[in-house]
């Protein structure tokens, strides 16, 4: 019988998709492995930054889910401000540009917002383009590339990496976001009181 977070976790992983990405899928075994190791850590990340706060709500503010935590709202989500005030807490910013985040966040979101699959693709995205500047941030992800998809196969395709995955996504997760990134941690009191 399969536990209710590895069906989560394999879920999530099932939903990412990242074959727009050169390289595609010589890496697939290794990113899934570096995903799967820190899931844990990624879901409290994706869930702190979905609460919403009410010192930050005002004219303009563009919250995420609104839920208290991940496992209260059955589909929370992460809208653009959250992305990219995530982006600053783990110094990621510094290294790419607004303009380039939003590029990312824009070719997975789903409308205007990630849900966890896409946070997890945005994320293995960020590492690839942070780490190979000169590649194309509008490479289509494969939620627009159902639409066409020889065309994004045809834009990703030429170019070799000079960081390719998974070894970037290793060093953004080791040094940026696992070191930096705030995390819910109502999520690891869960199971204690739930027991």
């Amino acid at each position: 019988r399969t536990r209710p977070r590895t069906r989560t976790r394999t879920r999530t992983l099932t939903l990412t998709r990242l074959e727009s990405l050169p390289g595609f899928p010589l890496w697939t075994y290794e990113v899934h492995e570096l995903l799967r190791d820190c899931f844990a850590e990624l879901r409290r990340i994706f869930s702190h930054y979905t609460v919403e706060d009410p010192v930050d709500e005002g004219p303009g503010h563009q919250g995420g889910g609104g839920a208290t935590t991940v496992t209260d709202a059955a589909d929370p989500t992460l809208g653009v401000d959250e992305w990219l005030l995530l982006m600053m807490d783990c110094r990621v910013a510094a290294h790419m540009s607004d303009a380039r985040l939003r590029a990312v966040f824009n070719s997975v979101a789903q409308g205007a917002e990630l849900a966890l699959d896409g946070f997890i693709e945005a994320i293995v995205r960020v590492a690839f383009h942070r780490a190979n500047p000169s590649a194309n941030p509008s490479i289509a992800s494969s939620h627009s590339a159902a639409a066409d998809g020889a065309a994004a196969t045809a834009l990703a395709a030429p170019q070799q990496p000079q960081q390719p995955l998974p070894g970037c996504l290793a060093r953004l997760l080791r040094e940026h976001l696992l070191a930096a990134a705030k995390q819910d941690t109502l999520l690891l009191m869960a199971p204690l009181i739930a027991a």
